[in-house]
Order: structure tokens, then C-alpha cells, then sequence
């Protein structure tokens, strides 16, 4: 599914969260669309969706952008950058 027209990203990590952005989202895109993108991506250390372990917090749509906070397991979590690219690979 490409949600994305012309990619543009902001990551901010802020102790158990990382915090992104993303930009120039298609204008068709809605919640149902974004959460099918979600579950979609795995949590590397478990193989379990990302959803279903509510990793997923403060979903907003702000115009052609969505922000979205991750939450991690721990402010050390190894996977985090992996994350981040499985889910901008995704939308």
C-alpha cells in the first residue's frame, strides 16, 4: 500500500518513544488505511504485530501529514531504527 506520495520524515526519540512524522500522505488515506499499514509491521524480537502489541500511540492526521508516537519496551531498545524503516517501507 503506498500512502506516501513524495516521502518526507521527521524522527525525534524522547526516552521510551520515538516520535515520527510523516509527510505528503496521499489525500485518499484514512484510519483504517493506516492501521492496515501498522499491522503489517513486526516487532523484530517477537514476530507479533506492532498493533496488536499497542506499540502504536497518539495516531493524529494533521492535513496531508500523520504524526505517531512508538513505544518501546526500554529507552535501550535495540530495534528502533529497524522499526522505523519497516514502517516507512510499508507506507
Amino acid at each position: 500500500m503506498v500512502l506516501i506520495t513524495n516521502l518526507a520524515t521527521n524522527l525525534r526519540y524522547s526516552g521510551l518513544f520515538l516520535t515520527i512524522k510523516l509527510l505528503n500522505m496521499d489525500q485518499n488515506f484514512n484510519m483504517n488505511a493506516i492501521l492496515d499499514c501498522f499491522k503489517q509491521v513486526l516487532e523484530p524480537q517477537s514476530g507479533i504485530d506492532i498493533i496488536q502489541l499497542k506499540m502504536i500511540r497518539d495516531i493524529e492526521i494533521n492535513g496531508n501529514s500523520l504524526n505517531f508516537n512508538i513505544h518501546v519496551p526500554n529507552a535501550k531498545y535495540e530495534f528502533k531504527e529497524q522499526l522505523y524503516f519497516d514502517i516507512i517501507e510499508k507506507f
